[in-house]
């Protein structure tokens, strides 16, 4: 039951498109076709977005920046006055 859920998460594609992929390609070529459709989509979903111009959104950071990360002058490490 999570397996779309949480391959979807992985590939950045919707749950609803690897249930979709998987029915279609175990219908067409059986357990090869079930196990290369979530693959197959996300690099047609890769191709998409970048034909169409849109790039993926940046991953957001595990945790806020040590100090020796951050260029000089940056206000995140300039102290308030």
């Amino acid at each position: 039951m999570l397996q779309p859920f949480l391959l979807g998460r992985a590939v950045s594609v919707h749950p609803l498109a690897v249930i979709l992929g998987i029915a279609t390609g175990a219908l067409s070529a059986g357990i090869i076709g079930a196990l290369f459709a979530v693959p197959l989509i996300a690099v047609g979903n890769t191709v998409v977005q970048s034909l169409a111009g849109r790039t993926p959104a940046p991953p957001q950071p595990l945790d806020s920046p040590v100090a020796d990360d951050v260029p000089e002058g940056d206000p995140r490490t300039t102290p308030a006055p």
